[in-house]
């Protein structure tokens, strides 16, 4: 067992159970995307739970690089441009974690000018996009702890 990081993504087996008692609780039957753990995440009110969305949020600016590496150490990094906070991205892939620098990656298409790269959903426990709210989106739930 261990704790979810913040942007990280998980599956989930079953529908969410809302547990009695004082703060309103939802509890998933879940696998961690990234080492294919599985345990129970439970989420309050207070929103540290969201459904998978392709669309995300762009929380500080972040480079959008043409690789997927993000250590300048491993490979010449390649910086396509910088998105901006507030700019919304759609997510092809997955984020998946970068074993050269240990970042949450994700290759993405900026809304704005159509640019395709890699962005760096997660720094650490530094949240840097997000699902967007209120887009909708296909596929299996998965969540990110904010």
């Amino acid at each position: 067992v261990r704790v979810l990081m913040p942007g990280e993504a998980f599956a989930g087996f079953e529908e969410p159970r809302e547990v009695a008692g004082g703060e309103s609780t939802e509890t998933y039957k879940a696998r961690a995307l990234l080492d294919g753990r599985e345990g129970w995440v439970t989420a309050t009110s207070a929103g540290e739970v969201l459904p998978w969305s392709a669309r995300c949020q762009v929380l500080r600016t972040v480079p959008l690089t043409r690789g997927f590496p993000a250590n300048e150490a491993a490979e010449v990094i390649e910086v396509l441009r910088l998105l901006e906070p507030g700019e919304d991205v759609d997510v092809t892939e997955l984020p998946a974690e970068d074993s050269s620098s240990g970042l949450l990656r994700a290759c993405c298409v900026a809304r704005k000018d159509k640019t395709v790269g890699w962005a760096t959903v997660r720094e650490g426990a530094t949240l840097l996009l997000r699902p967007a709210t209120g887009t909708g989106g296909e596929g299996e739930r998965a969540g990110a702890e904010a």
